[in-house]
């Protein structure tokens, strides 16, 4: 497979051909041409000027006023720093942003404070774990521009976060139950895969059929880089193999419609679901990755073993997962050690 390092290019390969597409938030477009050539190359820019023309919000195509807040914002997107991140990466970033308004936008970055930031972030209240994000990536741009003299000082460095909750928690077994029965539809089998390969949702969603072998599930983890080679659980092969007999498209997760999930319809159906499904508003997606690796500690496997599946960098990250389950097991093995009769002579 040829190497491109083209940005939002990614790159699939099924039944020994390569496939290439334009992907960037919402948009996925198939990518014409031998990859790398003339033609390509022609398709690939076609893609990127019809995103940047109609794709993205109206308010970055705005003019600025120079030294503004927008028009920093907008320097560090055309920037080669931002288009070298991960598309992940990117959306996050522009999510984090997000509640600014033209307003913020339009005041000079050299005058922004402390005490404006802090206000900014207080009216996302509702949402800590967003709030905390909008305060992490402005002070990411910020330092960002005073590298290239738009300030002198980050009034954003060192804000105190807002509490949020413990993170993603497991998945309860009738949870699982619902989102894996015939109600949940075309939502099944990309939580089947998550609970039972512990990978995050892009990489589910992005995972081709070439990455199933009919034994086990290879992929490249778009986060950290990881190889990871997860061997098909029966439950999972079972729905893999009923579902390659339909395939209709190059990804293994399809829409109800049999094309491609991109992530914003996918987290756009995965509420709906759940809520038609009457299920707590934490159960996420990314909770899967914790039931995987809880599963896994319960039935005796080690942290090293764990780490093989999930491509955790580290044990620490894993026993972060793990430690619950741990405990669990310590508690009933304590339990199990106590003699029937703690007390000479107690009444039965």
């Amino acid at each position: 497979m040829a190497t491109i390092k083209l940005p939002y290019v990614q790159l699939y390969k099924a039944r020994g051909k390569a496939y290439a597409y334009y992907r960037r938030g919402q948009t996925r477009v198939r990518l014409a041409g031998q990859i790398g050539s003339p033609e390509f190359i022609a398709a690939y820019q076609a893609a990127k000027d019809s995103y940047e023309e109609t794709a993205r919000p109206a308010a970055e195509r705005t003019s600025w006023p120079e030294g503004s807040l927008g028009a920093l914002i907008a320097a560090w997107r055309a920037s080669p720093d931002y288009a070298g991140l991960r598309e992940k990466t990117r959306e996050g970033y522009d999510w984090g942003l997000s509640s600014l308004t033209d307003a913020h936008k339009a005041g000079p970055v050299a005058k922004l404070n402390r005490a404006w930031i802090i206000r900014t972030r207080d009216t996302l209240a509702d949402t800590p774990g967003k709030a905390n994000y909008f305060v992490t990536t402005l002070k990411l741009l910020l330092f960002w521009g005073m590298d290239r003299g738009w300030l002198t000082v980050n009034p954003a460095v060192k804000i105190k976060r807002m509490k949020t909750g413990g993170g993603y928690r497991a998945w309860t077994d009738t949870e699982i139950e619902a989102f894996t029965g015939p109600a949940a539809g075309a939502l099944a089998l990309p939580v089947l895969l998550g609970l039972y390969t512990g990978q995050r949702r892009g990489d589910v969603l992005a995972l081709p059929w070439a990455a199933y072998d009919g034994h086990s599930i290879t992929l490249i983890q778009s986060k950290t880089g990881a190889a990871v080679s997860v061997p098909a659980h029966p439950v999972l092969k079972q729905a893999l193999d009923v579902a390659a007999e339909n395939k209709s498209a190059e990804t293994i997760c399809t829409r109800p419609d049999g094309k491609a999930w991109t992530e914003s319809h996918f987290t756009h159906s995965f509420a709906a679901a759940r809520d038609k499904l009457r299920l707590s508003g934490d159960v996420q997606f990314h909770g899967l990755r914790h039931s995987s690796a809880s599963r896994m500690a319960e039935a005796g496997a080690s942290d090293s073993q764990i780490q093989a599946v999930t491509g955790h960098k580290t044990r620490q990250m894993v026993e972060h997962y793990t430690s619950g389950a741990r405990k669990k097991q310590l508690a009933a093995d304590a339990i199990a050690a106590l003699p029937e009769q703690q007390i000479k002579g107690a009444k039965r």
